[in-house]
């Protein structure tokens, strides 16, 4: 099986004079199918049966007939973009028979001050490009067939094209002047009486410069018997078959793209169903994510809960006494087993280091040394007291004393000090 996902099709759209919207199912469009220049498929096929390859595709190029595109050479100024596709209307409005607001106009590349510029009706190529769309192309562009002819210096390139139908068959002659010159003409029923009236229009259009027409293999034969029989326009006309492959690399070069502008439709370029195996494969993976991250903190969760509860057997089990989970605070558990145990030392008769006595003679201890180094005297302490097992020292106000030499000589002796906004209220408790 042929892997299309990189491929491009190349089809080809009946000239609008021959073709009946109604009957446009049952014609046969020309189509190839190309990846990177490789021909991998050709023939002719009808619409509906197209639409397995043109979902497959990577993109779908339109080959508008070449009589229903006009291509003009026009000269024009430096100008960007936006003021580029403002100004084009004016620009071929007098090499135009109808309205420029009902047409597609695309410029191509600039050189020298001459652009390339095509021009096609909007609704025409609306119509077949939704015709497209609807049969899941992805990506969309048209060019302008007889740019699409081989250049070959000093030669006019002309060939005849064929769309088939049910019961008939027509063609299209489509000449190419040079880089960005050409025009068709659409033709009636083919039978061998009009082979020499094609040959005579052919060399009429091109002016008495050398000819070279590409034919499908089967009406070779024909043209060559009708040049043989008339040896005057033979030594200016080159008859050779056509080939996909030699069209495909004109395409690829042809820079003006009939799709560009106002035609693409925003909605259409992000195609859903490409995606959609990917959005329910990325959803996929969301959900599994945030299932595990709740699985993870329903798990944590039951952890926690069994380390509280194995907190709480451990707790009542060293302090010999029954206490619920909920009087237990993990963060400030050493500090009420700290508690817990000094109140048991009081209760042994033992003296713990909140007591008065012991922070007393720890301050005394350390009163000495502060007179020394902040030159204060026991005068200075208006009243002591013992509150929450804490020493409340009140100072006599006005006294500038370092608070951070008095934490540091009491940190020495396991004492801790806490000091109010005016520094003559001290509170004192064991820092042990």
């Amino acid at each position: 099986m042929i892997d299309l996902s990189k491929s491009i099709l190349y089809l080809r759209i009946p000239s609008r004079a021959e073709t009946q919207v109604p009957e446009y199912r049952t014609l046969s469009f020309p189509f190839a199918v190309a990846n990177h220049g490789r021909l991998q498929r050709e023939g002719f096929a009808r619409l509906d049966t197209l639409a397995s390859i043109i979902t497959h595709v990577h993109r779908v190029v339109l080959l508008p007939a070449a009589s229903d595109v006009t291509v003009l050479r026009v000269s024009v100024p430096p100008l960007s973009a936006s003021r580029l596709k403002i100004a084009l209307p004016a620009l071929v409005e007098e090499s135009l028979l109808g309205d420029t607001a009902d047409c597609q106009i695309v410029a191509g590349t600039d050189s020298q001050g001459v652009r390339t510029v095509a021009v096609i009706d909007r609704a025409w190529l609306r119509l077949w490009s939704e015709r497209v769309r609807s049969l899941g192309a992805h990506r969309l562009s048209a060019k302008p067939m007889q740019l699409c002819l081989p250049l070959i210096k000093g030669r006019v390139v002309a060939a005849l094209l064929s769309y088939a139908s049910g019961t008939a068959e027509s063609r299209e002659l489509v000449l190419r002047f040079g880089v960005g010159e050409g025009t068709g003409l659409p033709l009636g029923d083919n039978d061998d009486a009009s082979a020499k009236q094609v040959l005579n229009t052919l060399l009429t259009l091109a002016a008495s410069k050398p000819v070279e027409l590409l034919l499908p293999r089967e009406a070779l034969e024909r043209y060559q018997r009708c040049l043989s029989e008339d040896a005057a326009p033979a030594s200016e006309t080159t008859l050779r078959v056509a080939s996909w492959t030699e069209w495909i690399a004109s395409i690829d070069d042809c820079d003006i793209d009939l799709m560009m502008g106002a035609m693409r439709d925003d909605k259409s370029l992000f195609d859903t169903r490409r995606w959609r195996a990917a959005a329910i494969f990325a959803a996929t993976i969301i959900v599994l994510n945030i299932s595990a991250l709740n699985w993870d903190w329903w798990r944590l969760h039951r952890e926690s809960q069994r380390l509280q509860q194995e907190m709480q057997r451990v707790y009542s089990a060293a302090v010999r006494d029954a206490i619920s989970a909920e009087k237990i605070d993990p963060a400030n558990a050493l500090a009420g087993m700290k508690k817990r145990r000094m109140a048991l030392r009081r209760a042994a008769g033992e003296s713990s280091t909140d007591d008065f006595l012991v922070l007393s003679a720890a301050l005394g201890d350390a009163w000495p040394v502060l007179q020394q180094m902040l030159s204060i005297d026991t005068r200075a302490i208006v009243s002591i007291e013992y509150k929450n097992a804490a020493l409340e020292l009140r100072l006599k106000p006005g006294l500038q004393l370092a608070l951070d030499t008095v934490r540091k000589v009491l940190s020495e002796r396991g004492l801790e000090l806490s000091a109010g906004s005016d520094a003559t209220l001290w509170k004192i408790r064991s820092s042990r």
